[in-house]
């Protein structure tokens, strides 16, 4: 996904790639679960030891200590028999990274003013023995529990029935839920808002949050997607808007209705929306003759590059453009600020879908139109 890189979205974006690290099978001696989390305890000392042993760890090798938020590397030692150390002192407990000469994958530490010591062998780094957090116990046994979405978290493309989803919201509820003074909580909110299709619930759960937890920079960016995904709501009707094509015809969404459409945000110098249009093709081509079309809006500047665009890519639905970039009128009334985006309204132009890629695309239009 190509960024208007503002402060706040580039957060996000450093924020959810390290989020997508695999969790691996971190073992536990911990068998705590949602049902009977408390809020995190009042830290009993003043400070975190964090110490590994691990086998067959080169001498030599650098170990990074990563803010799992904002991806800055807050301590460094280099490995000596296999061993490393860091020492400091948390406000509270926090999400970390820990990286070894800088590459994946990276294991992850829910950390806390504990002594804390990690455990195993350098060739399975996703299955280090982690002993001493609490927190760190709590987001292990969380992790299981929402194991069957780990895909999802990751990034790809899964199929889950109703159910299934609402379960996962559920189990991520009681996480925040159970730990509303704490960032473990926040991160349970994380993992709820990537299961979630709409802002509603979680914007009451992030309003459950302690005050200083809402403070913090994780919240700050939850707190942004839920402004956002008010924007475009599902189930609200999409706004009138015109816009000149290639010929410099205005053309209004209005002038669509009666069909689905789609309202696909590109530009021909977005690698990621020219990987994505074969797909947006093949969908238009299934069902341009069963009252679907879509309409592009493109976010290019030159009008010969959005032109070749289209044609390269074969795009023979509408077009318009008013060759403003990331300034395009119709972009900044609804509020775009990454491509690929897109937005489903159905025949009386409500709503029905959002951002809608790949497979997803034609699921969701094979639920609609019969």
């Amino acid at each position: 996904m190509m960024k208007n890189l503002s402060s706040a979205v580039f957060l996000l974006a450093c924020s959810l790639s390290l989020f997508a690290q695999k969790i691996g099978s971190t073992k536990q001696t911990a068998k705590s679960n949602a049902s009977k989390a408390t809020t995190q305890p009042a830290v009993v000392q003043p400070g975190f030891t964090l110490r590994g042993q691990i086998q067959g760890l080169p001498d030599g090798t650098s170990i990074s200590l990563v803010n799992g938020i904002t991806g800055t590397t807050e301590q460094s030692d280099v490995a000596t028999n296999g061993k490393f150390e860091f020492k400091g002192s948390m406000q509270a407990a926090d999400f970390k990274l820990l990286i070894f000469n800088g590459n994946p994958p990276y294991v992850n530490v829910f950390l806390d003013n504990s002594d804390v010591t990690i455990t195993g062998n350098f060739n399975q780094l996703n299955a280090l023995t982690i002993r001493g957090s609490v927190t760190h116990d709590q987001y292990a046994q969380m992790s299981r529990d929402l194991a069957l979405f780990e895909p999802i978290f990751n990034g790809q493309d899964v199929v889950l029935d109703e159910q299934e989803r609402k379960q996962g919201l559920a189990t991520c509820a009681r996480y925040v839920l159970a730990h509303q003074g704490s960032n473990l909580g926040v991160f349970a909110l994380l993992r709820y808002t990537q299961l979630s299709e709409g802002p509603g619930e979680a914007e009451a759960l992030f309003n459950a949050l302690q005050p200083t937890v809402q403070a913090g920079p994780l919240a700050g960016v939850i707190r942004r997607r839920i402004d956002e995904a008010k924007i475009n709501a599902i189930g609200t009707e999409l706004p009138d808007f015109s816009q000149a094509d290639p010929q410099g015809k205005l053309i209004s969404i209005k002038s669509l209705r009666g069909k689905y459409v789609l309202i696909d945000f590109w530009a021909s110098w977005c690698r990621p929306c020219r990987q994505e249009n074969p797909n947006v093709v093949a969908s238009f081509e299934k069902y341009k003759d069963r009252n679907y079309t879509v309409f592009g809006v493109s976010l290019d500047q030159k009008r010969e590059p959005w032109l070749k665009a289209i044609e390269d890519d074969k795009l023979t639905w509408p077009q318009v453009s008013d060759l403003k970039g990331w300034q395009n009128e119709v972009a900044k009334q609804f509020g775009i600020q990454s491509i690929p985006q897109n937005l489903l309204i159905d025949p009386n132009g409500i709503i029905v879908g959002k951002n809608l890629r790949g497979p997803a695309l034609d699921r969701k239009l094979a639920q609609l139109i019969k």
